[in-house]
């Protein structure tokens, strides 16, 4: 009898093909234990895996628009008529798998999130197409200026679009921002001129009313202007009390290698010990971990700490591993 030879380790090609369905607890439990055995070795996929989770969370928080009934029986019989008449091979390999009654029966999980996204697109992205046609309409032309605001204006004006401009003469980036007004006004200015800069750090401080990719895109611009004090500051704040775990997340991959402030140090920390969603903790880990390696003499006493904590009681395996890695190479066996 031959020997039993052992099974090769899973391979990132597959790992990215069953990560969705390990979220939705689709996976046999082979396929399950050889997925986790990966993602334990394999920190790229572990933080893609946090990453998806994250994204899933988000989604699922959106407002979802309820279409009327009877559009929907009318887009999926003309989608199936169109589908019928399209030849054998021409058709997508999904139209079987989704026209059976027991296609998605069988996985229902997986059918909820395939739903998620459906309102996502229904909820979501069909009214954002619907305000950027109206934004289109040249019936409502839209004022772009440089407007003289006070400060106390800007402060109040309510956000409703924001979006890069060509270069300016020198060569910089530059922003337009528009605001509710009467007619539509945009503010225009690079990341540097003070009225974009207030305005963008009371958009990202908007944690309950603000539209979410509206505060992400607030972000990307600050990251410009991230040496900033103020704005380094709007940053960290965002990172620890925001609510949506999309939003810390992009907060914090902001902040990348500006680890060596001492705010933004703490805020890693923080998220690193306090933090509810694992792809956040995933990000100050591998942030502060950073740190260590350009700066192996960093012998900051709140690192040994939060690191031997996270080695004992974080949930996330990669997390601990990551803390007794950085231990590891912090010091002797003795700091931990």
């Amino acid at each position: 009898m031959n020997p039993r030879q052992p099974e090769r380790p899973m391979s990132c090609e597959t790992a990215a093909r069953l990560r969705t369905l390990y979220l939705c607890d689709e996976l046999s439990a082979t396929e399950r234990t050889a997925l986790e055995a990966h993602l334990a070795t394999c920190a790229m996929c572990a933080e893609e895996l946090a990453r998806e989770r994250t994204l899933l969370q988000a989604l699922s928080t959106m407002p979802r628009l309820e279409p009327d009934l009877r559009l929907l029986e009318q887009c999926r019989s003309q989608l199936g008529e169109t589908l019928d008449d399209l030849p054998g091979p021409a058709r997508p390999r999904w139209f079987a798998f989704l026209h059976s009654a027991s296609g998605l029966a069988g996985h229902p999980a997986l059918a909820a999130a395939l739903l998620l996204l459906l309102g996502v697109a229904m909820g979501y992205g069909v009214p954002h197409l619907l305000q950027q046609r109206a934004e289109d309409d040249p019936i409502v032309p839209v004022v772009t200026v440089r407007p003289q605001l006070s400060e106390t204006e800007l402060l109040q004006a309510q956000v409703e679009g924001i979006h890069w401009l060509d270069t300016s003469a020198d060569g910089g980036p530059r922003v337009g921002i528009q605001l509710a007004a009467e007619r539509p006004l945009v503010l225009e200015g690079s990341p540097d001129d003070d009225a974009v800069k207030l305005v963008l750090m009371r958009l990202a401080r908007s944690f309950e009313h603000a539209d979410p990719g509206l505060r992400m895109e607030s972000l990307s611009v600050l990251g410009a202007e991230r040496d900033d004090v103020q704005v380094r500051q709007t940053l960290c704040e965002v990172a620890r009390n925001d609510r949506n775990p999309a939003i810390r997340l992009h907060a914090l991959e902001v902040l990348r290698g500006l680890e060596q402030d001492d705010a933004v140090r703490q805020t890693l920390l923080d998220r690193l010990l306090h933090d509810e969603n694992p792809g956040v903790r995933i990000e100050a880990i591998n942030s502060l971990r950073a740190l260590l390696e350009r700066s192996p003499e960093q012998r900051d006493p709140r690192l040994l700490e939060v690191f031997r904590d996270r080695m004992q009681r974080d949930p996330n395996r990669y997390i601990r591993m990551q803390s007794a890695a950085a231990l590891q190479g912090i010091g002797p066996r003795e700091v931990y």
